[in-house]
């Protein structure tokens, strides 16, 4: 500390001795020329020396002379850093990371593509069909391009243990799927081909860490021991690692094997992953896919019409409901830390031709101009490199509130961190944000009036060198911001619109939870349909008696839950399919009298099911609007759909039922996209073991929870509810993903507006105290105030509009990029343009009309005092 002091203090007085000589030699040129050919000499040899103390205490000094603007610039830093960074963190871990699978990348995800049949069979995303057992086993068998492939359901039996029973998340997978991810135990082993052979009855699971710690106590003998999941007994053999991740099920904790006999051929109710051979591309491997499917179809006309292969990389089908998104986001934060960085940079601009005098002095010293670059570099290191220490720890907390910010799923799906990567870019940007302040700074004191006027050389009409340069700034600024602020306009309208949309049932107040009975071969109780609808009945009642419960029902399936299930059906009379034996395409719903009610869905036209519907042999059925709109025609009566006769099962054996109502349109699977055709039929007419128990209540429908389980494990104590989820809890997890990026990226806008004006004030203000005395003598030769201002709004708002112009056709590439995430806006969206363009402008006018009223206080009598 002693010898930092010292140094300190030898520095300053060098410094103070070398400018009294100058002054004394000032008055004589020849030992004027003697000293500075004696410190031009001094000066090259110590250009030769490393980076010195010396060096580092003058830019310590020289930020110290400035705190506010030292602090403005490291607080600039850290924030637009935080933002880059956080965001950074979520978009490597979606996006960029490679999965934590062996041999990630060559890790794909196999569909069945039904794109030829998307407006016959009408599902969200025809290209990423599944499909059955005997198309898998087919194309396991055929594949040559893939090294393994492997099939998965989800899978959530309830387990009984210390604290009562409970619905597990877990998976089922072909014998091999865990092989192929390579994915290790740490205790016992994984599956065997033995106990996936077709339609065995041999059970076998491996479970998670977490599971095994959390109701085992991480017993070791767990390897052997038989669990009761779902009345079926099942032996575990294994313990997976708890950092693993199922594809497609993150938080399955107990996974078994796919033990189905097949005979499902065209059905859709298994996922795919696969791993390519060696050597062999994603391209390579699609042309064989094609030929598998295309063999498919020959063999197999009938339920393989129209249906082909697609084959893409599994973390691109992970992440391709947020990927887009994150890419947007990402753009935007860089957009946001190139304005900060052009801001830094236009005020350090500023503040180094406040000092040319200083530099002046340097150079008539002997400074090389590396030496005054590097005083200029060092100062730019220091701030930008505090600046993304501090970043750095804001961006650890953005990225946990980020991770908070999307569905729940997400995080249990990517390990979201900020890593090397997230820090490495961190450093790029301090770097280049102290290269660009230093480079520009050093470059408007080259084009200002250089060294002589440290030595009483001034100008009249001020110093305007960097002018220029600080005028490119302002308008890249103002390029840039346009962008950020009308992407963030246009994905906040979307979010609003999206927001907007009727889902077709009530929220408020309804809570569902999905319930499995145990199979007929392991439970006396269900054994039968007559055993399941007595059941339900029992069920229904215990619900009823909750205090506080208005309505209950049963259903197969709700908007936005785990299960659902599409059919074909024949409709009575001419419908307008596309399919060549005139079926069509719906979504199946068994539903009880009471779901309608419960849900608050309107019916449109007819009635809704009825009690007095359970005597006789008349078999009732409910359809949507959408059904009517796309299936029914005109003569037939229009939207009054009441009165015809659709039938499930095959031509040969077709099971009529008459259509006694229709209900209004139910988003059940994406907001954003229009309803799919629908038909309800009678859950006890067609009863089945999974259901969802739907209660609606006056209160919250959380606090309903506790007495719902109860009532539960009161029907029966080995069953528990899962996907247990209040109705306005799933229409807002589909709203997650849009209000937060929307979110953000208008923060974003917000922070580029703000950052644009800091910078146009800022640039703008420098100049006219640079020109101070130059309005005071045009004052003084008669210019009004409305001349001096007129003057300065003209030079504010000339690179803002050079901006605007330039940030034009930025925008639309950006905008361009939106097309699939925006949701009934355009990207060419008159309004939303109009209102960033007036907003940019605006705030400009307002902020260079502010700045010029300043000027006009320049006084002529001191200007001319001045001179």
């Amino acid at each position: 500390m002693v010898w930092c002091i010292c140094r300190l203090a030898c520095a300053h007085n060098f410094l103070a001795h070398r400018l009294r000589r100058i002054t004394r030699a000032a008055v004589r040129p020849d030992r004027l020329k003697r000293l500075l050919k004696y410190d031009r000499q001094d000066e090259r040899q110590n250009d030769q020396e490393q980076f010195s103390m010396s060096d580092l205490s003058s830019t310590i000094r020289s930020l110290g002379r400035a705190p506010l603007l030292s602090a403005a610039t490291v607080l600039t830093i850290a924030v637009a850093i935080a933002g880059t960074v956080a965001v950074f963190a979520l978009l490597d871990s979606v996006v960029l990371r490679a999965l934590p699978y062996e041999d990630a990348k060559r890790t794909v995800a196999v569909w069945v593509d039904m794109t030829e049949l998307a407006d016959e069979v009408r599902i969200q995303d025809p290209r990423r069909e599944w499909t059955g057992l005997d198309n898998f086993r087919d194309l396991r068998a055929q594949s040559r391009t893939l090294a393994d492939v492997a099939a998965f359901g989800q899978w959530t039996p309830a387990f009984r243990g210390g604290d009562g029973t409970h619905r597990i998340p877990g998976a089922a997978v072909t014998w091999s799927g865990l092989n192929l991810l390579g994915v290790r135990p740490v205790h016992g082993r994984l599956f065997v081909e033995a106990e996936g052979e077709p339609g065995s009855e041999l059970c076998t699971v491996v479970i998670t860490e977490r599971f095994w710690h959390r109701h085992f106590a991480g017993d070791p003998a767990i390897v052997g021991q038989d669990l009761l999941l779902t009345g079926e007994t099942c032996t575990v053999v294994g313990v997976l690692p708890a950092s693993f991740r199922f594809p497609f099920v993150p938080a399955a904790e107990v996974i078994t094997t796919v033990r189905g006999a097949g005979n499902d051929r065209g059905s859709a109710y298994l996922r795919q992953f696969g791993r390519l051979a060696g050597g062999i591309s994603i391209n390579q491997a699609q042309a064989e896919l094609n030929t598998i499917a295309a063999s498919l179809r020959s063999e197999y006309p009938e339920a393989n019409r129209g249906r082909g292969l697609f084959v893409e990389p599994l973390q691109e089908a992970l992440n391709q409901g947020v990927r887009q998104q994150l890419i947007i986001l990402q753009a935007a934060a860089i957009f946001v830390l190139l304005i900060a960085v052009a801001n830094l940079a236009s005020l350090m601009v500023a503040r180094s031709l406040s000092r040319a005098g200083e530099f002046g002095v340097r150079a008539a010293l002997g400074a090389s101009r590396w030496r005054r670059f590097r005083l200029l570099l060092t100062e730019g290191l220091i701030l930008a490199l505090v600046g993304a220490a501090a970043g750095m720890m804001l961006a650890a907390w953005g990225v946990e509130a980020l991770t908070r910010a999307f569905p729940v799923g997400f995080g249990d799906t990517w390990d979201v961190r900020i890593s090397a990567g997230a820090l490495l870019v961190a450093v790029i940007a301090a770097l280049l944000a102290a290269a660009a302040m230093a480079t520009l700074s050093f470059l408007a004191l080259e084009r200002s009036q250089g060294p002589a006027s440290a030595l009483g050389g001034t100008r009249i009409f001020g110093n305007r060198g960097g002018g220029k340069l600080a005028g490119a700034l302002v308008a890249s600024n103002f390029a840039v911001a346009l962008a950020v602020v009308v992407t963030g306009l246009l994905l906040w309208q979307s979010y609003q619109r999206l927001a907007d949309v009727d889902p077709g049932f009530g929220t408020s107040g309804v809570v569902a939870g999905m319930l499995t009975l145990p199979a007929a071969q392991f439970s006396d109780n269900y054994g039968d349909d007559d055993a399941l609808r007595a059941a339900y009945d029992r069920l229904i009642s215990h619900i009823d008696a909750i205090p506080g419960v208005e309505q209950s029902g049963l259903a197969s399936a709700v908007p936005f839950g785990q299960a659902n299930n599409d059919t074909f059906v024949s409709i009575e009379g001419r419908p307008r399919t596309n399919r060549q034996d005139g079926r069509a395409h719906v979504w199946l719903t068994r539903a009880d009298e009471g779901y309608f009610d419960a849900m608050g869905i309107r019916v449109l036209d007819g009635r809704a099911f009825r009690s007095t519907d359970r005597g006789g042999d008349r078999r009732v059925a409910m359809v949507n609007a959408a059904f009517v709109r796309h299936y029914l025609d005109n003569d037939l009566g229009g939207d009054a759909a009441t009165g015809i006769r659709i039938a499930t099962g095959t031509d040969s054996e077709p099971i009529w039922w008459d259509i006694v109502g229709v209900t209004e349109d139910v988003r059940a699977f994406n907001l954003g996209r229009p309803a799919t055709p629908s038909v309800y039929l009678p859950s006890w007419q067609a009863p089945t073991s999974n259901m969802y128990v739907v209660a609606r209540t006056p209160r919250d429908p959380l606090a309903l929870l506790p007495d719902l389980r109860r009532a539960i494990s009161e029907f029966d104590p080995d069953l528990a509810l899962t996907d247990v989820i209040p109705m306005n809890e799933r229409v807002d997890a589909q709203l997650m993903v849009p209000r937060t990026v929307s979110r953000l990226t208008l923060l974003f806008a917000l922070t580029a507006l703000l950052l644009a004006t800091i910078g146009v004030y800022g640039t703008l203000a420098q100049s006219v105290v640079r020109r101070g005395r130059e309005f005071g003598v045009r004052r003084a030769l008669g210019a009004g105030d409305r001349d001096i201002v007129s003057q300065v709004v003209r030079q504010g708002l000339a690179p803002v509009l050079v901006g605007l112009a330039i940030g034009v056709p930025l925008t639309v590439m950006l905008g361009n990029r939106l097309g699939d995430i925006l949701h009934s806006v355009s990207p060419l969206d008159l309004r939303v343009w109009l209102l960033a363009l007036v907003s940019l402008l605006s705030v400009a006018a307002g902020i260079c009309f502010m700045v010029g009223r300043r000027a006009v206080r320049a006084l002529p009598m001191q200007a001319l005092r001045n001179e």
